[in-house]
């Protein structure tokens, strides 16, 4: 099922977007640097947003949906599909309230492609990890995520 019309082509630059139906989602390829997608939050899958002039996603909500690698699908695709230049100057922003062991894996090999993908050139890709200044335990999870990744996750209060 289709929500919203459908895309044909990039009204700046004219680039056919194309498309991928993951889930109930239509996913365009996100290779156009005009186009942004938003994927709203459920019950136990993340929100995504991502704004392509930027290069910033936020990922926002709860992950422990019982196929994360379905959830992650469009971030996964666009660091795979994306030249590393652009990754390179990419901005990832975490607000997640709960992560379940196969969604913190999902996102560990997420970040362990965008690390490869930039060829090690972690310096320029900018991560944050917005977390309630009481939640512990949503901070071990980012410590943790960091530690296992080796890229640097900057920790922000909301």
């Amino acid at each position: 099922m289709r929500m919203g019309r459908r895309i044909t082509k990039c009204v700046y630059c004219s680039i056919k977007p194309k498309e991928k139906v993951i889930s109930y989602f239509l996913i365009l390829s996100l290779s156009c640097r005009h186009m942004n997608l938003e994927i709203k939050e459920t019950g136990t899958s993340p929100g995504f947003v991502f704004t392509s002039e930027q290069n910033h996603w936020l990922i926002t909500g709860r992950c422990y949906h019982t196929e994360p690698k379905i959830v992650f699908e469009p971030m996964v695709s666009w660091i795979q599909n994306t030249d590393p230049s652009i990754l390179l100057n990419c901005h990832i922003q975490f607000r997640l309230d709960f992560v379940a062991t196969t969604s913190f894996k999902t996102l560990l090999e997420m970040l362990l492609l965008l690390k490869s993908r930039v060829d090690n050139n972690i310096e320029h890709v900018k991560l944050d990890w917005l977390h309630e200044a009481e939640d512990e335990d949503i901070i071990q999870t980012g410590e943790i995520l960091m530690l296992a990744c080796g890229m640097p996750i900057q920790f922000l209060t909301f």
